[in-house]
């Protein structure tokens, strides 16, 4: 259930150059190796995901993944075999048990043992159609691979197999960089079109697109669901568009001056998160699900947060997990208040 909060006041913070506004007041087995120096091995980290208790990083500048202990912070295992041909991982998921990388430079999909990690298969075959992968979703049956190069691919789960490929000027990709899947239906950005391309689960059918005219749409970046919605960042619009998860229609367009060039997105505890890359301050900023509501952004100013060029977020229990690919960094802050919890570097 979602939790509702009073309205706020605001505080406006100079940060660089740039106005930060804090709301105060809101109610063949491959095996993992230790590193010798720095034993996290973040390296322009960009992608997250969550297994258990713990959470995994790719690090696109080092090849490699990185195991955190979600509780504590506490690093627990770097991935770095050559066996699981990472090349510049650009996306990271768990499905089915499974945890699944996108190598966007060799243009492949590696599949391990989150647990033991045991490499379960590599997949590269031209028939997959696989052109810079950069973004995973999946179904309880499937897996899906958005390429930038212009396509989506559906692998099964259990096999690996090919299940098809979604190309073609009709679905109107256009460097599609985010996905996500609801009520049926699987949801592409595409930002170089300002579209959201929508296609029936099961069958890869083209449903339709929502636009900037129909939907605000500005260089969407981002995709993520809560509360019977599907959210996009506007990189270009300073804005949130929300469709209907159901349907594809537009419900509403969130503007705010804390919502400065968002681009990554997640939902969790009954909020929406969505992170600012540099121009403005880097921030991340909540949204109550339920109401569309801007409670509250948190920048540089606010906490140490070590906010640069942040790349992906990941509510786990009660926090936010931000991956900052400029300083070799992970924040974890709370999901309801915003507060600092520790860094991770």
């Amino acid at each position: 259930m979602s939790r509702q909060r009073s309205r706020t006041t605001r505080r406006a913070v100079v940060v660089a150059g740039s106005v930060c506004a804090l709301l105060v007041g809101a109610a063949g087995t491959a095996t993992a190796t230790a590193a010798t120096v720095s034993p996290y091995g973040f390296s322009a980290p960009d992608a997250i995901a969550a297994y258990g208790g713990n959470i995994f990083i790719a690090n696109g500048g080092g090849n490699s993944l990185t195991e955190v202990n979600a509780t504590t912070g506490a690093f627990a295992a770097r991935l770095v075999s050559t066996s699981y041909h990472f090349d510049h991982p650009s996306a990271l998921l768990v499905a089915g048990g499974e945890l699944y990388v996108a190598n966007s430079a060799n243009n492949s999909i590696t599949e391990l043992n989150p647990a033991t990690y045991a490499l379960v298969r590599v997949i590269n075959a031209a028939s997959f159609k696989l052109s810079a992968p950069v973004a995973l979703g999946a179904d309880p049956s499937n897996l899906w691979v958005v390429n930038a190069g212009g396509s989506v691919t559906e692998i099964n789960l259990a096999h690996g197999t090919l299940v098809g490929v979604a190309a073609g000027t009709s679905y109107g990709f256009n460097h599609p960089d985010a996905i996500a899947l609801t009520d049926g239906r699987v949801y592409v950005a595409n930002p170089a079109a300002n579209t959201v391309t929508e296609l029936a689960d099961g069958s890869r059918a083209l449903i339709g697109h929502a636009t900037a005219a129909g939907a605000g749409l500005s260089r969407p970046t981002g995709l993520t669901v809560a509360d019977g919605a599907v959210w996009v960042t506007n990189a270009t619009g300073s804005s949130v568009s929300k469709l209907a998860a159901a349907t594809g229609a537009h419900l509403a367009t969130i503007t705010s001056g804390n919502l400065p060039m968002p681009g990554p997105i997640t939902a969790g505890d009954g909020y929406v998160f969505a992170a600012s890359p540099p121009g403005s301050s880097p921030m991340v900023t909540q949204i109550t699900a339920s109401n569309d509501y801007v409670n509250w952004m948190m920048c540089n100013t606010n906490y140490a947060f070590k906010f640069t060029n942040p790349q992906a977020l990941q509510v786990v229990g009660a926090n936010v997990w931000v991956v900052n690919e400029g300083s070799n960094a992970l924040t974890e802050m709370t999901a309801n208040s915003g507060s600092l919890v520790r860094l991770v570097s």
